[in-house]
């Protein structure tokens, strides 16, 4: 069954899909760009995750350095 659209009046890179009333965007190019958006949003938030995990550790061995310093027998 071949799916038929409606195009948006006003917005060329818009369809509404007859059976199912959805809006779909059928600018490839826009897609694709918005695809990759979304990769590097994922990519930083992950990278920005790991450094601040890597400075929790950083302040967690400095914590303990800073104690063996403190202790007499340290």
């Amino acid at each position: 069954m071949k799916r038929q659209y409606i195009p948006i009046e006003g917005q060329s890179e818009l369809v509404k899909d007859i059976s199912s009333g959805a809006i779909l965007n059928i600018n490839s190019d826009a897609i694709n760009k918005a695809r990759m958006r979304k990769v590097r949003e994922a990519e930083k938030e992950k990278e920005l995750v790991e450094l601040k995990n890597d400075v929790s550790e950083i302040k967690q061995m400095l914590s303990q350095l800073t104690k063996k310093m403190v202790e007499p027998n340290g």
